[in-house]
């Protein structure tokens, strides 16, 4: 859409919930928008979002895109605040220490987070969210370890102007990270897509998003019901933030409300700790169409229009 059209947008009201939806209507509508769940940051717990304590480290990680984790090096053991609580092992302080090197808080050092890009004409695949039936079938595997794990469908989302993009790859699977400094947090690199080209799962550079977007539509387009998200490993800060979204599913049943409750409290959280003001929006999703649209949350669990 044109810069006056954008200019429009931008003249609401952009920390109401309608103008952040009509704001991320337009940024999908191209040059696109980049998805981040905070779920990685709450462990195994059955229900970690009861937990204030993991509610709020989730408000530092995941809006820090994101504090380290065990590839920065320290000792899981020095960042446990109790058994199963963060499964990135950091202190909850880290967002007030930094990465000071006294054997605590060395991996609060930033590396870098998982998100994924979407924009109108790509194939609709979230992270958690996929074209099979069973939730816990679209789990990226390796990184979830509850056999009942279902996706809490709260994403950040962020303007991509505002994401800085380390590398980043077709498809996700039991390997994270980028290659550059071993930063893959599951010790196993990735093969260049200069040198395997076909593999869905090799790494593309930081400026080679078309690329990337376009072996990303050949996979979901060969194998649609075992394509899963695309992937960025970027780092961001609050200001990369439109709002926090949850996930209405037009295409099959999903707990809308609960995912709105969760939304709430993650929001809340997250303008507390960053004297922020974002909204939180409705993302309607049909993955089977491939279909995606941002609604006002006013609308609660209502199809947008």
């Amino acid at each position: 859409m044109s810069s006056p059209a954008l200019a429009a947008v931008a003249a609401a009201d952009n920390n109401s919930s309608a103008g952040a939806a009509a704001h991320l209507n337009v940024l999908y509508s191209g040059p696109g928008v980049v998805l981040r769940s905070p779920e990685n940051c709450v462990g195994d717990r059955a229900d970690p979002w009861s937990d204030q304590a993991i509610v709020d480290f989730c408000a530092i990680k995941d809006v820090v895109g994101a504090l380290g984790g065990p590839s920065s090096g320290a000792s899981p053991a020095d960042f446990i605040e109790a058994p199963n609580r963060f499964e990135f092992n950091q202190p909850i302080d880290c967002g007030d220490v930094g990465a000071v090197a006294d054997g605590k808080h060395d991996g609060c050092a930033v590396i870098t987070g998982a998100a994924t890009f979407l924009r109108a004409g790509l194939p609709v695949r979230l992270y958690g969210v996929c074209a099979k039936p069973i939730p816990q079938e679209c789990a990226v595997l390796g990184t979830i370890t509850d056999p009942t794990w279902k996706p809490n469908d709260v994403y950040l989302l962020m303007d991509p102007a505002r994401v800085d993009v380390h590398c980043q790859y077709a498809q996700d699977a039991l390997r994270n990270g980028c290659n550059k400094n071993a930063a893959h947090t599951a010790g196993e690199q990735r093969p260049p897509c200069s040198a395997e080209p076909k593999d869905p799962r090799c790494e593309f550079g930081p400026d080679e998003q078309a690329q990337m977007l376009a072996a990303y539509a050949d996979h979901c387009s060969t194998d649609p019901t075992n394509c899963t998200m695309n992937h960025l490993e970027a780092q961001w800060d609050v200001g990369s933030i439109v709002a926090v979204g949850y996930v209405n599913r037009s295409d099959q049943p999903n707990d809308c409300a609960a995912a709105r409750k969760r939304a709430a409290a993650f929001t809340q959280a997250v303008n507390t700790r960053w004297s922020a003001d974002l909204p939180i929006v409705q993302l309607n999703i049909d993955i089977a169409e491939n279909r995606m649209a941002f609604a006002d949350a006013i609308a609660n669990c209502e199809p947008s229009a």
